[in-house]
């Protein structure tokens, strides 16, 4: 385990009291965006509907930001360096894949790429901390 500085861990408590409410109304609104399309799906209603759980995400990514910069120089070294070699990646495996898909590979569905990235940030965030001497994970 890490052993966090008195800033670090106050910096994580302020964090998780933001994201964990934010968190609980964004899967509130997914549920009840779902519900209710199914009454509203041929009205012009559907569409804010729809998209209406993208307002608590907003939020979410804020407090990652904030998080991210009360963050060390080496933690937000980090973050960027993860970011830049994550983005790398996507992209060329995206170049590959699309290159593929002219052999005949089928077109992925963008939600099954969307998914890829976070894991992929956070396994590339995992090596670069072991490969710099940090403990952990960085999942307090």
């Amino acid at each position: 385990m890490t052993n966090l500085t008195e800033k670090e861990k106050l910096s994580h408590k302020k964090y998780m009291r933001e994201v964990i409410p934010i968190a609980v109304i964004y899967m509130v609104m997914i549920f009840g965006s779902v519900y209710f399309l199914k009454d509203l799906k041929d009205t012009i209603w559907a569409y804010p509907l729809a998209i209406g759980p993208l307002i608590p995400l907003y939020f979410i990514i804020r407090s990652v930001v904030n998080f991210a910069r009360r963050s060390d120089e080496l933690m937000r070294k980090l973050y960027g360096e993860s970011a830049v070699i994550t983005l790398l990646i996507v992209i060329f495996s995206g170049l590959t894949y699309g290159l593929l898909m002219n052999v005949g590979l089928p077109q992925p569905d963008i939600f099954v790429a969307a998914t890829i990235i976070c894991p992929l940030y956070f396994i590339v965030f995992a090596i670069l901390r072991r490969r710099y001497g940090i403990d952990g994970c960085g999942i307090y």
